[in-house]
């Protein structure tokens, strides 16, 4: 007879089995979002670039403001169509879509290498480059690992598709704290896999993974930082190891971006309770929270430090700090109010700008469906305690990123920085409502249809993954009245790869995701999370052992 022990050991092992599938289907998903994208139409993507480039041609990291574009930013972004030529990068003089669909355009046998174009700017034109305001860790990793793999001799068309396959590597290697952190609250490995795979169903997070972005250094850092707080008060005995964990991840954090400040109450919060937990001696009670601040502050916080010494501010922006005295005339707060719930839920599920967006209808429905599934969760859940204090994050981050824009609504009228995406270093949160909520939901389900409704959870979300990236396909490369197939033949053209590798990536996305629904389906037959029948079984298998 097998022993318990040995089972929760098996249990473990087919359950890092599922790990690898899943992270594997979020690192095609990104993949696959990469290709379809065009050149430089992700958010600031072509300034994120430009600071990686860079760095890879030795220019450092100067003062924020200090520098613009170089010359081979600017010769990639015009042979890509994104702006025309002779004209700065900006987003004023974005291209109109039909751009992508010059016939004009360099072929990828006639596109630049750009490695070597390090002058600033193009001839007399300049763009600032604004990413400099950010700390560095981001990008220092890009260029590193370029710089390995020898691309100083690629073509631009393959640098930009090796940055963001990179972006999508942090962004996949964030999943299996994600999965690790659902599994310590729900101890259901289905509930898991159907809270993980259903971030593919975000097409804004699919495309931002695969863009060139510091937003994926940040879903890395913040995914760990949360697993690592929530183990410290749900595994007593790993407190040296989620301490040390915390620590590294939210320093890296730190040192990408500036609202990952936003993690250390949330953080501090966890660790207090974890050790209060663990003794009645107050050093002992506060070494977990001072350990983890202290290792944090080596890694990343420093910079801060750094930026009120020489700038006299925590994160220098390029709009400024602080408001004018008097608004500008016209002022209305409940008009920025309004702008800032339809802005943030807009660019949370799937909008970028203009017309290269989900239709309005979906993304409201959207956001109104996981608002009332939170609510369902804090209400009904016995984790609210925990899901409340996970959820100061992304509402701290918020409060930040907002209130910024309000200080430049108030001075100019303009509405800036008001990016769903910045609320993407929680994702893990999201992911643990979506399981929390399947739980409840499915709780008395018999077997057979607990197996059922998994699966069917699951192609849920691989079918909203579909629409949400063939939508935007759609948006970006056919033109009226033309088939898929030109569209298809456009879309590779205009990148580096050829239209077998993109079918490979498409068959490889939907293999793994196939390989984590079979793990459910086996998972489904051994176990009942939840049910009061499956419980009462457990407990009088256990009687009769004893």
């Amino acid at each position: 007879m097998t022993s318990e022990s040995e089972q929760t050991s098996r249990r473990f092992s087919r359950f890092s089995v599922a790990m690898v599938s899943v992270t594997a289907f979020i690192f095609l998903v990104a993949s696959l979002w990469a290709v379809v994208t065009p050149a430089f139409r992700a958010p600031d993507e072509a300034k994120h670039f430009n600071s990686i480039l860079r760095l890879m041609q030795g220019g450092g990291w100067p003062p924020p403001q200090s520098v613009g574009l170089v010359e081979g930013t600017f010769v990639a972004v015009y042979e890509s169509g994104f702006v025309a030529t002779g004209k700065p990068v900006s987003v004023r003089y974005y291209a109109d879509l039909p751009a992508f669909k010059d016939p004009e355009l360099p072929q990828a046998e006639d596109r630049s290498v750009v490695s070597g174009l390090s002058t600033q700017g193009y001839g007399e034109i300049t763009t600032p480059d604004q990413m400099t305001q950010h700390p560095p860790l981001y990008y220092s990793i890009e260029a590193i690992l370029l710089k390995i793999l020898g691309a100083d001799g690629w073509r631009w068309d393959q640098l930009l598709l090796g940055m963001r396959l990179i972006s999508a590597m942090m962004v996949a290697a964030a999943v299996p704290f994600i999965m690790a952190m659902i599994r310590l609250v729900t101890r259901s490995a289905a509930a898991t896999i159907v809270g993980t795979v259903a971030i593919a169903a975000i097409p804004q997070f699919g495309l931002i993974s695969g863009s060139v972005s510091n937003d994926a250094l940040v879903i890395l850092s913040g995914s760990a930082t949360i697993y690592y707080s929530v183990l410290a008060v749900r595994r007593p005995e790993k407190i040296r190891t989620a301490t040390i964990g915390v620590g590294i991840a939210l320093g890296a954090g730190l040192l990408a971006k500036g609202l990952v400040l936003a993690a250390i109450p949330v953080v501090a919060i966890f660790f207090i309770i974890a050790g209060w937990r663990r003794s009645r001696k107050f050093w002992r009670r506060v070494l977990p929270v001072a350990g983890a601040m202290a290792i944090a502050f080596a890694v990343g916080g420093w910079w801060y430090v750094r930026n009120l010494m020489l700038y006299g501010q925590v994160q220098p922006s390029m709009r400024g700090s602080g408001r004018s005295e008097t608004a500008f005339e016209g002022y209305n707060l409940l008009a920025f109010a309004r702008d800032v719930i339809r802005r943030i839920n807009n660019t949370f599920w799937g909008a970028q700008r203009g017309t290269e967006a989900l239709p309005t209808t979906a993304v409201l429905a959207a956001g109104t469906a996981f608002v009332v599934l939170t609510l369902a969760v804090l209400v009904f859940s016995r984790q609210r305690r925990l899901l409340l204090i996970l959820s100061l994050y992304p509402v701290l981050v918020a409060v930040l990123f907002v209130y910024h824009s309000w200080q430049i609504y108030w001075s100019t009228g303009d509405f800036m920085g008001l990016q769903g995406r910045y609320l993407y270093g929680a994702i893990g949160l999201y992911s643990l409502v979506i399981a929390l909520a399947w739980q409840g939901v499915t709780r008395r389900l018999t077997p057979g249809v607990y197996r059922s409704a998994n699966v069917v959870a699951l192609t849920f979300s691989l079918i909203v993954f579909g629409l949400g990236i063939s939508y935007m396909s759609w948006l970006y490369w056919r033109s009226h009245g033309e088939g898929i197939d030109v569209a298809f033949s456009r879309m590779v053209s205009a990148g580096p790869l050829n239209a077998a590798t993109v079918t490979v990536l498409v068959v490889l996305c939907f293999a793994a995701w196939l390989a984590a629904t079979l793990f459910t389906v086996r998972s489904s037959l051994t176990r009942e999370p939840g049910s009061r029948r499956h419980s009462q079984r457990r407990r009088d298998r256990r009687s009769l052992a004893q």
